[in-house]
């Protein structure tokens, strides 16, 4: 029995191994080699650094990926996953910037919340990243 993979899986394994993966694999040094608690590495915004640069690249993906002959609905879905896009890559600039700009001795609270941030605006940046790779290679 033959495994088919389409075009739309390989793209996406694809972009999820070499950019999401790849994009995290220097936090899980910087905790290896500072000794620092993930948590803690998380809390100075570089999870939302790396998630602005994915849906960035995602984005990058869909205006590449435009064609002249396409129907009124799939151009209306290429402006709504742009937005969305947009969106969540605005969402991880701010947060970034709002953690660079906590200061050293920030409660722990605020450590907190800047880390389930970043953790949530992450997440978003994989889901709306990965359905602009799967729409492109639709």
């Amino acid at each position: 029995m033959k495994m088919r993979i389409d075009f739309m899986t390989v793209r996406l394994i694809t972009w999820y191994c070499f950019s999401v993966i790849f994009g995290i694999f220097p936090i899980f040094i910087a905790v290896g080699s500072s000794g620092k608690e993930l948590l803690d590495v998380l809390s100075h915004g570089e999870l939302s650094a790396i998630a602005a640069v994915l849906v960035a690249g995602a984005m990058g993906e869909l205006f590449a990926g435009s064609r002249e002959d396409k129907t009124p609905r799939q151009k209306t879905i290429d402006v709504l996953l742009g937005f969305a896009n947009l969106s969540v890559f605005s969402a991880n600039v701010i947060a970034y910037s709002h953690a660079v700009a906590l200061p050293e001795r920030t409660s722990a609270a605020m450590q907190q919340f800047s880390v389930q941030q970043s953790i949530v605006f992450f997440t978003g940046a994989v889901l709306v990243g990965g359905v602009s790779i799967i729409w492109v290679a639709s």
